[in-house]
C-alpha cells in the first residue's frame, strides 16, 4: 500500500493508503484546502497568506537589486544575499514572522515595512 503526502500552503497531510499508486487532482487540493480552512482560524490562515506575499515581495525586490535570482547564475549579477534576518511584524490579524533577506553590499530592507516600527499603521 501507498501513502501519499497532499501539501497545500506549506502544510502536508498524510493520505490514507491506497493499493494503487495515488495522484493527488484539484479536488483532492481543494478538500486538503478546504479542511485546513475548516480546521484553523480565519486569522490563522490570513496570516499565513500576508507572510507568503510579504515574501514573495520581499524576493522579488533583492531579486531586482541583486541582477539575478536566488541561486542563479548570471553576468548581470552585481550583488548577492547573505543569509536572513528574522523579524517579527505585528498586524490586524496577528504577529507575522519575516524572513528578511541581506545582501553582501549595501543593505536591504522591505519597502512595505517601516524603520523601527514593528506594527502596521492603521
Amino acid at each position: 500500500m501507498v501513502a501519499a503526502i497532499v501539501v497545500v500552503l506549506g502544510r502536508a497531510w498524510l493520505s490514507k493508503p491506497t493499493p494503487e499508486l495515488w495522484i493527488p487532482t484539484m479536488t483532492d487540493n481543494r478538500n486538503a484546502l478546504r479542511e485546513f480552512l475548516e480546521e484553523g482560524s480565519d486569522a490563522a490562515f490570513l496570516r499565513e497568506m500576508i507572510a507568503f506575499a510579504a515574501q514573495r515581495l520581499m524576493e522579488l525586490e533583492t531579486d531586482g537589486l541583486c541582477g539575478a535570482g536566488h541561486g542563479e547564475r548570471s553576468a548581470e549579477r552585481v550583488n548577492q544575499r547573505n543569509g536572513y534576518r528574522e523579524r517579527d511584524w505585528r498586524t490586524r490579524a496577528g504577529t507575522v514572522e519575516l524572513r528578511i533577506p541581506k545582501l553582501r553590499r549595501g543593505s536591504y530592507f522591505p519597502a512595505f515595512l517601516e524603520p523601527r516600527r514593528l506594527a502596521e499603521r492603521r
